[in-house]
């Protein structure tokens, strides 16, 4: 993993303080799975002093959102909400200069690296992961930029196209 991620935002072990009325939305588990999170899915928040200083990293358009904890492997995309906060179970990967954040999605929405990222959870009552075991994982990816540039595009515009179509079959 060190090979494409810049960066790791984690939060863990850092519970801030939450406020009904803050305006800094708190991405948990539930949010991710699509291209982006869901933000219709957030019921927590952070007010500005609390996100001024109760955080260790803080989100950037591009990075990689992966749950640790329960739904391991869960990903999404961050988009330009950067002013969001991520909980204690979802690690951010921020991706190296020479790699496209489009592909990288696509490359841990991947099944099979999925599944290598999968295979070192540790049981328990709720399966997590430890971001120092997961960034050992091998993943099969390719360094070629504009091969990176191609992959993420058709991924990105697949994940819109079946976004528009379940919500066209929601509105019936």
């Amino acid at each position: 993993m060190g090979e494409f991620v810049d960066k790791a935002v984690d939060n863990r072990g850092k519970t801030p303080p939450l406020d009904d009325n803050g305006i800094h939305p708190l991405i948990e588990v539930a949010a991710l799975g699509g291209i982006h999170p869901d933000y219709s899915k957030i019921e927590k928040y952070l007010n500005e002093k609390s996100f001024k200083n109760n955080l260790r990293g803080y989100l950037k358009k591009g990075d990689i959102l992966f749950a640790t904890v329960g739904s391991i492997g869960l990903v999404s995309l961050m988009d330009s909400k950067e002013e969001s906060a991520i909980a204690q179970n979802i690690v951010g990967f921020r991706a190296k200069e020479n790699f496209i954040p489009d592909y990288l999605y696509a490359m841990f929405s991947n099944e099979k690296n999925q599944y290598k990222a999968k295979r070192i959870v540790m049981g328990a009552v709720q399966p997590s992961i430890k971001v120092s075991q997961l960034v050992n994982v091998e993943y099969v990816l390719t360094s070629n930029f504009l091969e990176q540039k191609q992959i993420g595009s058709f991924f990105q515009n697949l994940d819109r196209l079946i976004t528009l179509h379940q919500r066209k079959l929601d509105f019936f």
